[in-house]
């Protein structure tokens, strides 16, 4: 579709997007009187990105993920996923590559393998791989 993303998005639950204004507005100041500060002023209207859980949402016990990978979420409108992406350009699932996007499915599925090791730390544990102090239950010893 033109003027559409492909967003890729490597946390379970995905996110929901919004842009935000700054806008001038009164605060009280110490002392009394006002300053006039800017702060954010959402936008109407949001996008929601899938996360690799979406697919079990609503169920009424979500199973554990085999491993964490990349859902996608197509027909993202272009200019709001890029004004989203220069306003959180420091976001760390932006930074490390959690969620990005391109209206090309070729690029997207090849930064999908470029990027298939990034963690958000959110990923399911390994029951052989445990922490330490962490043990799996075993009925046999309650």
């Amino acid at each position: 579709m033109p003027g559409t993303t492909i967003v890729a998005c490597k946390l379970p639950h995905g996110l929901i997007l919004r842009l935000f204004d700054m806008v001038e507005a009164d605060e009280p100041a110490a002392g009394g009187g006002y300053r006039t500060i800017k702060r954010p002023q959402p936008r109407p209207g949001v996008v929601e990105i899938k996360g690799y859980l979406t697919k079990h949402r609503g169920a009424t016990i979500q199973p554990p993920a085999e491993s964490s990978s990349y859902a996608f979420t197509e027909g993202v409108d272009k200019d709001f996923f890029d004004e989203w992406m220069k306003q959180n350009k420091d976001h760390p699932a932006v930074v490390n590559k959690l969620v990005f996007g391109s209206d090309k499915a070729d690029t997207v599925k090849g930064q999908t393998r470029d990027h298939k090791d990034a963690r958000s730390g959110l990923e399911p544990l390994d029951p052989n791989r445990l922490p330490r102090g962490i043990k799996t239950y075993d009925k046999e010893t309650v």
